[in-house]
């Protein structure tokens, strides 16, 4: 028994004031009061609701001012209303490619699929004229965007 009383385990345990550390660890931790904020019925809200500006709608260029370059980037449904339909269509693994004849010129246009919008999106465009004074280029594209009007 005298082995037990010297290791601690012996029965009676005297109990003094606990530490300071072992009191702070009951405690809940502190919260910060919640500001309180005056309100009055003439105040308006602090946050608003606003609807969004309405885009601005911009107008289709005139048949005069269509660079061959502003077809790329846009879809069929895009290019058929701005040129009508193709003369012809070929497909051409990766691409379909929509040819646009007129008397003075051809204009062809590569549709690549665009995996972002998973659609046929314009990549490339070339005008070939038929003649010596037949249009190329820009003057070429006017010529079929005239003819969709």
């Amino acid at each position: 028994m005298a082995a037990a009383l010297a290791l601690g385990g012996g029965g009676c345990a005297v109990l003094g004031p606990a530490p300071a550390d072992d009191m702070m660890a009951i405690r809940p931790p502190h919260k910060p009061p919640t500001p309180r904020v005056a309100h009055s019925q003439s105040a308006p809200p602090l946050v608003t609701a606003r609807k969004p500006p309405d885009r601005p709608v911009v107008p289709t260029p005139p048949a005069a001012s269509l660079p061959v370059e502003r077809l790329t980037g846009l879809g069929e449904d895009e290019v058929r209303r701005l040129l009508g339909a193709p003369t012809e269509v070929k497909d051409q693994p990766p691409a379909v490619v929509w040819a646009y004849d007129s008397v003075e010129c051809r204009l062809e246009l590569s549709f690549y699929m665009d995996v972002a919008s998973e659609a046929f999106k314009v990549l490339t465009s070339q005008t070939t004229p038929k003649g010596r004074d037949g249009p190329a280029g820009d003057a070429c594209a006017r010529l079929f965007r005239t003819a969709a009007r």
